[in-house]
């Protein structure tokens, strides 16, 4: 049987982290949406005591603890991530923390608070069971008001463009390019916004 192994290395740096923390007897605290696949990854590699947290209020709410370990999903918001990180570090004595975030994830968040910024509307495209995707709406919907989580072209009939100059398009890092491209054609097609 010849096994390739296709784990994201971003994901199994969180995992041999998590271990790690463990091992070193350290509490481990996980940001991540509790029901996510990869979180329950994280969490099996764990051999003591963990928590999950995914909002600051959840981070206030542990208990205090001789050492915390920190780290979070790999699709998580770096900024969030550093809010969490300076309120446990006033729960315990030691505080290691393990920045487990994607790279790519965080510079297209980036990207994406910089372009809603910008726009009247914005567009995530992606999968409505995308946590990548989720956060980045979320991210968004904090900037510009009108954004919408899309899946499609189909999506944007119910859209309201009037007084809409200038739509935002961001996505999720497995949508294809053809969906994003699918978009584009629409809005160019219909003649109701310049897309960025």
């Amino acid at each position: 049987i010849k096994i390739i192994d296709a784990t994201c290395p971003f994901v199994k740096k969180a995992y041999n982290a998590a271990q790690n923390l463990s091992k070193e007897g350290y509490s481990v605290v996980i940001l991540g949406d509790r029901l996510h696949p990869e979180i329950e990854g994280i969490i099996s590699y764990i051999e003591g005591e963990y928590f999950i947290v995914s909002s600051t209020l959840e981070a206030e709410t542990l208990p205090a603890k001789e050492k915390i370990g920190y780290i979070a999903q790999t699709t998580q918001d770096r900024e969030l991530f550093i809010k969490v990180k300076n309120i446990l570090s006033s729960k315990c004595k030691t505080l290691k923390v393990l920045d487990t975030i994607c790279n790519a994830t965080y510079l297209r968040q980036k990207d994406a608070r910089e372009v809603a910024a910008k726009v009247d509307l914005m567009l995530v495209v992606g999968g409505q069971n995308s946590g990548n995707t989720k956060r980045l709406f979320q991210i968004c919907s904090e900037i510009c008001n009108k954004t919408y989580l899309i899946e499609s072209e189909v999506n944007l009939k119910n859209i309201n463009f009037t007084k809409i100059y200038d739509v935002g398009i961001s996505a999720g890092a497995s949508t294809p390019d053809y969906l994003i491209k699918g978009i584009l054609d629409y809005l160019k097609e219909v003649n109701y916004v310049r897309a960025k």
